[in-house]
């Protein structure tokens, strides 16, 4: 029966597509990490500085990934530059740290 064999095989495009979106996440957050170990940061979350200056680090970052300083060392889009913010920003977010000023 030719929609048994379809089954497992929109679950597994729906799982490897899953898990290829999440190793693309953590490889963008590993690489936010080298760059403030470059910056000589010594926590990436920068825990003691206040949001607004969390923020000023996050926008050099975005203007260092739009200079090519990225996975692929390339010229980006602004949608990828975003992506790489974002998996950066889920960092403080897991330790609750508010990185937009107020």
């Amino acid at each position: 029966d030719f929609q048994h064999y379809g089954r497992f095989v929109v679950r597994e495009l729906h799982r490897s597509s899953r898990g290829k979106q999440k190793n693309i996440e953590q490889s963008r957050q590993d690489h936010y990490v080298r760059f403030t170990a470059l910056m000589k940061l010594p926590d990436p979350c920068m825990p003691s500085s206040p949001p607004c200056e969390r923020n000023y680090f996050l926008a050099c970052y975005a203007v260092s990934l739009a200079q090519g300083k990225n996975l692929r060392n390339q010229i980006i889009r602004g949608s990828t530059v975003s992506n790489y913010l974002s998996a950066a920003c889920s960092l403080l977010d897991d330790r609750r740290l508010p990185y937009t000023c107020k």
